[in-house]
């Protein structure tokens, strides 16, 4: 990020105090950029002023008195600069920030199976010595953005309370020439099956049930609680048989979906 000097100071009438005002405009490339925050301070790091730049990139301060200040201007997707400038009462001076864009990634995470969007998931960016460089959390409509990666690789990691996280490569062109890239991010959110066990309305309690997957393999195995409630957590989503243990076993075919699949098994009398 670079900063060059093209915006004026003007000097206010004589027997002022020598106070002055501060102008100058901000831009990227050619583009003038709008919205960036601009805060002066003083040397001791107290604000002075703030303002934003407007649609032309152009904006304006009132100094209170000529001395040395710190302007630090600021936009999401664009890497912060800060810059002491002197204001000399009776000089004029300019002021044209020039701001260099930040590489980041953004993007939205969603469930692989159900494809809606996953809000709360920690997205952290992994350089290639294993360092984490920055995370956040993803917004309630399964969006996030991380900025300021200096690097042209990343990893993305995506985790959950439910879920296995997830990890994705991301190249960066080192050029520059895109330093903000998409990248949605898939988490497998596991499934939950639940039910109930009864006999002509009646739950039937204590009663082992064991769950097989398309192939015939036992994969969770369960007993019926007081109520003839019974759960299954952390499935894949799939088409399952339960099987109850009795002396003439019911067997029931499941399809598991990413919300509990709630079950009745209609024991034998």
């Amino acid at each position: 990020m670079s900063l060059e000097y093209t915006a004026a100071v003007s000097p206010q009438q004589p027997g002022d105090g020598g106070s002055a005002t501060l102008a100058g405009s901000v831009r990227s490339g050619r583009r003038a950029l709008s919205g960036v925050a601009l805060t002066l301070t003083d040397q001791a790091g107290a604000q002075v002023a703030r303002c934003s730049s407007g649609p032309d990139g152009q904006f304006e301060f009132p100094v209170v008195a000529t001395g040395t200040y710190l302007v630090i201007a600021a936009v999401d997707g664009y890497q912060p600069h800060a810059q002491s400038l002197t204001v000399r009462q009776g000089s004029v001076a300019s002021l044209e920030i020039v701001l260099d864009p930040a590489v980041g990634v953004y993007g939205v995470v969603y469930d692989q199976h159900t494809a809606e969007p996953v809000a709360a998931a920690v997205v952290t960016a992994i350089s290639a010595a294993g360092e984490v460089l920055v995370s956040t959390v993803s917004e309630p409509d399964g969006s996030y953005r991380l900025v300021g990666l200096e690097a042209t690789s990343v990893t993305l990691v995506a985790a959950t309370t439910t879920a296995e996280p997830t990890a994705t490569v991301v190249e960066f062109d080192a050029a520059g020439t895109v330093p903000q890239r998409r990248v949605d991010l898939a988490v497998a959110a596991p499934t939950s099956l639940s039910g109930t066990v009864t006999v002509r309305g009646e739950p039937v309690a204590g009663l082992a049930l064991t769950l097989h997957d398309p192939t015939g393999q036992p994969v969770a195995s369960t007993t019926t609680a007081d109520d003839g409630s019974y759960r299954f957590d952390g499935l894949e989503p799939d088409t399952y048989t339960l099987r109850s243990h009795t002396s003439a076993p019911a067997v029931t075919p499941v399809a598991a979906t990413t919300t509990d699949a709630d079950v009745t098994l209609r024991a034998p009398c």
